[in-house]
Parts: C-alpha cells; structure tokens; sequence
C-alpha cells in the first residue's frame, strides 16, 4: 500500500483501503474510531503520504465542552426527524429553502436532526458544544489535535441545509428556526479547503 490511505465511515462499518469493508452497526462514536484505529494496526506507514477520511452514511456527533459525545450518534437513515422536515417547509416555502442553503430539508439532513433534538432531548440539547458528522469525528480524532476546531470541506458543510453557499456562511436564519436563543458560534465544523491538513497520525497528515 503506498500513498493515500482513504478511511470511508458508514452506519453499516467502514474500509480503509485493503481494510474492509469491516461490517460494524454501532451508533457510538467511540467505538467506531477506535475500531478504525485498530484496522489500522500493522500497516506500514512510511509509504503513506497522506490520510483521508469521507462518508459514505452521513450523521450527526453531538459533543460537549469536553468534546466528548453526549449521545449515540444520530445516522442519516434515522426517520425521527421526519416531522421536523416537514415544520421545516412549513415555516419556509421550498423555494426559500434553495435560496437561503440550497437543498430542501429532508429526515436525513442535519439541518432536521438538530431540530428533532432540540424538541425530543432538551437536556441533552442544553450541554450540545459542537456539532459534526461521524466521519469528522473520526477525522478530528485521528489528527490527535483534539484541541483544535472540528473541521469540514465546503461540500460537506453545504449538505447540511444550515449553510449559505452564497454567503459561505452558517445560516442565521436557518439557526434561528432550531433555536433562536443558541449562541451557534463555533457549534459547527469549521470550514476549510479540500486537502487541508487537520493534524497527523504516526507522522502522517490527516487532510481533508
């Protein structure tokens, strides 16, 4: 194996080159990335130039102060936030929705997970920190700088239906409608270009 080492995160496991598909259903976060790490275990590294981590399921992380997750992990198939799509588009018409992020909420969007949360877990929602997809989660941690800013591409950001593209900005009026009295400042992934680095793992880069 030489080059890249490309690590894809899924609600059904995850692959890391000539690793997997590993099969793991797990919604816990912690256990998904140290499962990864230890795929990772015997490989040699000094024909790795650069790691990678992407999704293959999207999802959302919870973390707080201590970023830590204070609840399982909430995956892209999870129908609960179904009700919450559809407030969503009631309190916007569809073509707003294109305007303002440029996608239609849907259940799987992170946009109507955080609005079901909000409703359905009220304590848990009050200690929330930062927001990020597993793979991110998984990315943050591998870069061993867990001190620094949870870090997404555009793309990423922009398929959560809180980001203004136009703006390359989060949107204010989207938070608004989840919660309107949440300082969101530094809630979601920082924004950074493709192939940026995020840290390093036994001397190689971990890059967006």
């Amino acid at each position: 194996m030489s080059g890249h080492l490309h690590i894809t995160v899924s609600s059904g496991g995850f692959e890391a080159n000539d690793a997997g598909p590993i099969a793991m259903v797990t919604d816990d976060a912690d256990a998904l990335y140290d499962a990864i790490v230890a795929s990772l275990e015997g490989i040699d590294f000094s024909n790795i130039t650069r790691i990678r981590v992407t999704a293959a399921d999207d999802g959302v992380v919870v973390l707080g102060v201590d970023g830590r997750p204070l609840r399982p992990i909430i995956w892209e198939h999870d129908e609960s936030s179904v009700p919450d799509a559809g407030w969503c588009l009631k309190k916007h018409d569809e073509s707003w929705w294109m305007r303002e992020t440029g996608s239609l909420p849907t259940f799987r969007s992170m946009v109507t997970k955080l609005s079901w949360l909000h409703r359905s877990e009220p304590d848990i929602w009050a200690r929330v920190a930062r927001v990020c997809t597993p793979a991110q989660y998984v990315r943050w941690r591998l870069g061993r700088d867990t001190a620094g800013p949870i870090v997404a591409s555009p793309d990423e950001l922009a398929s959560t239906g809180l980001w203004n593209t136009e703006r390359d900005a989060l949107s204010d009026a989207v938070t608004g409608l989840i919660d309107a009295e949440r300082d969101w400042t530094g809630v979601l992934s920082t924004v950074r270009p493709v192939d940026s680095s995020v840290g390093s793992l036994y001397g190689v880069l971990v890059v967006l």
